[in-house]
């Protein structure tokens, strides 16, 4: 055995715990889809054809990818998530949005149905009026009627 492979076997277990070093020491990517619901809150069944944005939240809110709703109300991402995101979507011009947990490869939106004004009413409208310390106090109380679904 010459000289060189004495060296080169003394070297080889320490090379390869360096390297496992090296290895643990970087940031950990994990390939793992992030799949997700959108559901309809008005109606509580799930929303379909909604389009859906995978946004991550560092280095001014990019959108690393998008998605359409299935049938079911169901979308998958397949980006590898190593940042804080959040999941996105526009309906009826509303923009709803929830955060991805870290760790989490799942996600539950709720999107709503816009109304139109006129499903919050004043039922009454009363003036109060007391006297204190020699002025008069003079307040409104209202009786409001909500009847949207859900309760805004």
């Amino acid at each position: 055995m010459d000289r060189r492979d004495r060296h080169q076997r003394r070297l080889s277990p320490y090379l390869r715990w360096s390297g496992i070093l090296i290895l643990l020491s970087m940031p950990t990517l994990v390939w793992a889809e992030v799949r997700g619901t959108v559901i309809n809150g008005t109606t509580g069944k799930p929303a379909s054809g909604v389009e859906v944005h995978l946004v991550v939240l560092e280095g001014g809110m990019q959108v690393a990818e998008k998605a359409q709703t299935d049938a079911q109300g169901r979308f998958t991402f397949s980006t590898v998530v190593t940042k804080p995101t959040m999941v996105r979507a526009t309906y009826q011009g509303v923009n709803y949005h929830e955060m991805v947990a870290p760790g989490s490869a799942s996600v539950t939106l709720r999107i709503y149905e816009a109304r139109e004004r006129g499903t919050y009413a004043v039922e009454r409208l009363t003036y109060l009026v007391q006297p204190v310390e020699g002025r008069l106090l003079v307040g409104r109380e209202y009786l409001d009627r909500n009847s949207t679904t859900p309760p805004v």
